[in-house]
């Protein structure tokens, strides 16, 4: 399977857009909110590259992704599935110990309501804290801190535009612990009281987290959403809602809402953590077996078409707050829903090589001094199984922009006309198989909420989860055999079509007086006249560092043991001191840190450590340059 997260993380071919916590966008209203990623159970700090959200293809199907796949699902991984459709995944994970990490996924989010509900899906999502059938308002607040939960850390929500989910981390697996987070799921899917005093406390938080989300980044997100998904339900369904909606809501449209979507065949529960699977599936049963749906069986909503163009379309949004501009080319198109298969995940191998290629290139450009942006990135993926794009795009100073468009652009050209060296092809293979590797030595070190967010992740996007060692076994032979001309095929095939969107948003040196979108056109067709060339890749170099004379005397000065802590400290005869512990808290990972100097208070000039920090690291070795050091360590 490839598996992005309210409260997410990142994974070796994608990561998210944007923290939810950041005050600017929230995961819910964008456009990357849920990511499916090459490697599912990898959760690995990478460059946003490879980008797939939730599937449409199915609604309200029990079926499995698996049941419509040649893929086989990882072992570990016990799959249930009631008489009334209800769900269920357990998978038992040790770490950390004693903990369970329950998630309730309830699969439809703001694109399930109707055009009077919108911003009722998260409206709800905060009421079924506000009582229940077993819990009076402000009831379950006080049992989650009586068994040692915090809530918002070990308990917490999210909505998106086709999920809800609802998390608890339970601080015992004991069986007492398991029954009452099992009621409590209970009584969220069909147990919701939706008290009219509760929702009109609780329209003061809803409109109070709207007005905190309004700020530059996230106007400009919402512009620029608008243009880009025209024709589809997505703006017109920002998960937050409108105002109109929020200051009306009341307990009918709620419970209509919430009859409507909240049905068992519309659920599913997913347990990772240290617990017996066998003796937890009778409590499930117990809680969910008997729970049916109220009326008839929802229409699945429409989520629309995007527009199609045989020309390039150009978009302007002014936003000075922001304090920089972000240009960047996309190309979108219509497609239809896909199960997960071999066929496609090779597919999307190829086209994930070529994205990286270009996203390197893309990086060393970054690190020259000369150019015109200061980072940039490419990516590629699905939305909702029903759109398709891809785009390339720079942050930069607000007088840089038009510079940064035509490197972009020309970057782009560059890649479609020339394709990609062997060496470039060779470098993200290797990357790939160290993560790889990587994830099945430390396999037994994955967090149990991280798992379980993974699993979800995996059952929106309808996605086939595998083990590390099943997406090895997959991958790498593909990787031996894989050519320079499949990837470039698969790059080329997502830009194929003519359709190109360009778009200019934040802080720019435009004046007011300015046709904005004249210009951006003009800046654009200036870019496409300029000649690009074949890409020079850089000298090939051994990694210079393992040449180890092991025959050379170390003298030291001082060996000392410490028994209580089972760690040894070194000091050698140059002053170096090496304190090392052996633990078995990573399986089969090294953890190094280095401190030299005096810190803050050696510092020659105040505030000049705070540049150390940013510049050293990009500041490569004695004998690499910083992207020198990063390909020889691929």
């Amino acid at each position: 399977m490839l598996t992005s997260i309210k409260k997410v993380a990142y994974s070796p071919i994608f990561i998210h857009r944007m923290s939810e916590d950041s005050g600017i966008i929230h995961i819910e209203d964008v456009m990357v909110v849920s990511v499916k990623v090459f490697f599912s159970t990898l959760l690995v700090a990478c460059l946003v590259i490879f980008l797939s959200l939730s599937s449409y293809g199915d609604c309200l199907s029990t079926d499995w992704p698996q049941e419509k796949s040649d893929l086989q699902p990882d072992p570990s991984i016990i799959y249930g599935r009631m008489e009334n459709g209800f769900r269920y995944i357990l998978k038992q994970n040790s770490e950390p110990k004693d903990r369970v990490a329950m998630s309730l996924n309830v699969q439809a989010g703001s694109l399930h309501e109707d055009e009077d509900q919108r911003g009722i899906a998260h409206f709800l999502e905060h009421m079924l804290f506000n009582g229940s059938t077993h819990f009076a308002p402000g009831e379950l607040i006080d049992y989650f801190q009586s068994i040692g939960m915090s809530f918002g850390g070990d308990t917490n929500a999210h909505t998106g535009y086709d999920e809800t989910v609802y998390d608890i981390i339970l601080p015992h697996g004991a069986t007492e612990d398991i029954e009452k987070g099992l009621l409590v799921f209970a009584d969220y899917a069909r147990g919701a009281l939706l008290l009219p005093e509760e929702i009109e406390r609780e329209r003061g938080v809803i409109l109070a987290e709207k007005r905190s989300r309004d700020s530059a980044g996230y106007r400009a997100h919402i512009k620029e959403l608008e243009f880009s998904m025209e024709g589809t339900r997505v703006p017109e369904r920002i998960v937050i809602g409108i105002p109109e909606t929020l200051n009306k809501a009341d307990h009918a449209i709620m419970k209509r809402y919430y009859d409507a979507w909240y049905r068992p065949e519309n659920m599913i529960l997913v347990m990772v953590g240290d617990f017996d699977p066998v003796s937890v599936q009778p409590l499930i049963r117990k809680q969910f077996a008997a729970l049916s749906g109220v009326g008839p069986v929802p229409a699945c909503p429409d989520p629309g078409e995007m527009q199609g163009y045989d020309k390039a379309q150009f978009f302007y949004h002014r936003e000075i707050e922001m304090g920089y501009a972000e240009t960047g080319i996309e190309t979108h198109w219509n497609i239809t829903p896909q199960n997960d298969s071999s066929a496609l995940e090779i597919e999307e191998l190829q086209k994930y090589l070529g994205v990286m290629i270009v996203q390197h290139r893309l990086d060393e450009f970054a690190k020259k001094g000369d150019t015109p942006f200061t980072s940039a990135k490419i990516y590629s993926g699905t939305f909702l199984g029903h759109f398709a794009y891809g785009e390339i795009s720079a942050k930069c100073d607000p007088d840089k922009w038009q510079q940064s468009l035509t490197l972009v652009e020309n970057s782009l050209r560059q890649a479609l006309e020339y394709g990609f060296a062997e060496s470039e092809l060779k470098r993200v293979k290797k990357e790939m198989l160290a993560t790889l590797d990587s994830a099945v030595l430390t396999k037994n070190s994955r967090n149990s909420k991280q798992l379980a967010s993974t699993i979800i992740r995996s059952l929106n996007s309808n996605r086939v989860l595998r083990s590390p060692e099943q997406e090895k076994d997959f991958v790498e032979p593909l990787l031996q055999t894989m050519s320079v001309a499949d990837v470039e095929r698969a790059f080329r095939s997502i830009w194929s079509l003519n359709s190109r969107l360009i778009k200019v948003n934040g802080k720019t040196a435009m004046n007011n007086d300015d046709d904005p979108l004249k210009i951006i056109e003009s800046v654009y067709n200036t870019a496409l006249q300029k000649d690009v060339v074949k890409y020079s890749t850089g000298r090939i170099i051994p990694f210079p560092y393992l040449n180890i004379q092991s025959d050379l005397p170390v003298p030291t000065t001082a060996i000392e043991n410490y028994a209580d802590i089972d760690s040894k400290r070194i000091v050698f005869g140059n002053g170096v001191i090496l304190n090392y512990k052996k633990t078995s808290f990573q399986e089969n990972e090294v953890q190094i840190s280095m401190d030299f100097g005096l810190g803050k208070s050696g510092s020659p000039t105040p505030g000049i450590s705070l540049l150390a920090d940013a510049v050293i690291p990009q500041s490569g070795t004695g004998s690499l340059s910083a992207d020198e050091l990063d390909t020889v360590l691929s």
